[in-house]
């Protein structure tokens, strides 16, 4: 089984929504999750729980919008190429501002703490 993440930060809402359209097209099958978070929200996971944010390059720290992209699948090298391929198209197209693409399961479930820290219970 394989499993795969991307950490996206995105400028405008509008660059949130044609990722999506993209996530559909390019990872199909694969996509797993789409999780949307805003500024607002991971300035709290920073300061509350010590979580720092993968993509932070703007004057206020934080991108306006941040995505989790997750796929899963059967074929460990097949779903890596699809993710990559898919973040490729993204930065070439201007829809991404930034990204990271996880290497490996903890890097996933690192991702994903930011994205659960969220929620706060």
């Amino acid at each position: 089984s394989s499993r795969n993440a991307a950490f996206l930060a995105c400028e405008t809402f509008g660059d949130v929504l044609k990722t999506l359209t993209v996530a559909k097209e390019e990872l199909g099958e694969c996509l797993a999750a789409f999780e949307f978070m805003d500024r607002a929200v991971l300035r709290l996971v920073q300061k509350d729980h010590r979580i720092p944010v993968t993509c932070s390059a703007d004057s206020e720290g934080l991108y306006p919008f941040y995505l989790l992209v997750e796929t899963q699948g059967s074929n460990d090298t097949h779903d890596s190429e699809k993710m990559a391929l898919f973040l490729e198209k993204l930065l070439h197209c201007g829809q991404i501002a930034d990204g990271v693409l996880s290497q490996d399961l903890s890097q996933v479930e690192a991702m994903w703490a930011i994205r659960e820290n969220c929620n706060p219970a």
